[in-house]
């Protein structure tokens, strides 16, 4: 293999178009040379066949830099005007080239067949359509959740810190959730959504975070949209300060619950 300080030196070699390719060889007209090109170089098909001149051994009694010497030498003066040679060979006739491969390899040991088979081999794991199914309804989820809770007064923060997601996340599931109930006609959401993130909202305190530009951009724009959806879905008005006062209520009732199991014989 050239070194880094070989490759460096190297001449150019002219870019091919990638796929795969035949030429004979420059030294031996009568052997074919097998190609497989990506990004533009060079690759010996099939994978460690080489059909490049071996640079021979150097003499016995030589210095390591007498030997970079020679080997630098050989790369020069033979590898690269043969690897040169080869492309050019190509270039004449890409057309040809590519069907000389394909008369010469058979289908089931070009590139792709032999990819197919390692990927086999591999037993990756296949995602079933029920993982999908359930997959895209859990997201259809959060995009109605995250719609209710901004047609109902919550900002892309407050939606964002819910979710455990960017604000730019939010915004984005908001809309995807405006699409379902227009599109699709589907539910909006419920209460209970909405009452879960509040009594998230009570106990973290605002981040004071800047809305990114592009929400910034389109907050106003959607906010229309947004009315008229939930003028058109919601029930009667949800009363979020009655929504937090109710949550408020059953906190003091289960407080005195406690005390009255702990008061209580035989259950304590």
């Amino acid at each position: 293999m050239a070194s880094v300080a070989q490759r460096a030196a190297r001449p150019d070699v002219p870019a091919i178009p990638d796929g795969t390719y035949a030429a004979p060889d420059p030294r031996d007209p009568d052997t074919c040379t097998l190609w497989q090109v990506t990004g533009g170089e060079l690759h010996a098909w099939p994978p460690r066949r080489r059909w490049a001149p071996t640079m021979p051994k150097p003499p016995a009694g030589l210095s390591t830099e007498e030997r970079r010497e020679q080997r630098n030498h050989w790369y020069a003066a033979v590898y690269w005007p043969w690897k040169q040679a080869v492309a050019a060979a190509i270039l004449a006739d890409l057309n040809h080239a590519a069907d000389r491969f394909e008369q010469t390899v058979p289908e089931e040991e070009r590139p792709d067949a032999v990819l197919r088979r390692a990927l086999a081999h591999l037993d990756l794991p296949r995602v079933s359509s029920s993982h999908t199914d359930r997959v895209d309804q859990e997201q259809r989820g959060r995009a109605r959740t995250a719609h209710v809770m901004v047609t109902a007064g919550l900002s892309y923060a407050a939606v964002a810190r819910v979710f455990r997601v960017s604000k730019s996340t939010a915004w984005h599931w908001a809309r995807q959730g405006q699409r379902l109930v227009e599109q699709r006609k589907e539910s909006p959401g419920t209460v209970a959504a909405i009452v879960a993130a509040l009594t998230v909202l009570e106990q973290e305190p605002d981040l004071g975070e800047e809305e990114p530009p592009a929400v910034q951009a389109d907050e106003e724009a959607e906010a229309a949209g947004f009315a008229a959806t939930a003028a058109r879905v919601a029930g009667p008005a949800i009363d979020l300060g009655a929504i937090l006062a109710g949550l408020d209520d059953v906190a003091a009732l289960l407080t005195g619950l406690d005390d009255v199991l702990a008061d209580a014989p035989g259950l304590s």
